[in-house]
């Protein structure tokens, strides 16, 4: 029943142009990572009802080898954002705050 908004999300994040995609291993099992490397973005986008789109901006490869707990405890990451209805206004304020470079 969620993979329709699942679907939404992905289509939103590939409006933007990812330069390229890699599906994410080991704590970002289930995550895709969207690169957007001219605006210095990197969203892992998680393909499971309820998680978290994690936003880094450098360093993604090393970072996402970490767990959530890690990134989050480090502050690791630009921004976090959980599914809820306000996700689609956040992602297209992010995309409008990192123009391209």
């Amino acid at each position: 029943g969620n993979r329709s908004f699942v679907n939404k999300r992905l289509e939103r994040l590939n409006s933007f142009g990812p330069e390229f995609t890699v599906l994410g291993q080991s704590g970002f099992a289930g995550y895709v990572i969207m690169a957007y490397p001219d605006r210095n973005l990197y969203v892992l986008e998680s393909v499971i009802y309820g998680n978290a789109t994690y936003v880094l901006e450098k360093d993604w490869k090393a970072v996402s080898q970490l767990t959530k707990a890690e990134i989050l405890h480090e502050s690791l990451h630009k921004q976090r954002i959980i599914h809820r209805r306000s996700w689609f206004a956040k992602i297209k304020t992010l995309f409008e705050e990192s123009p391209i470079r």
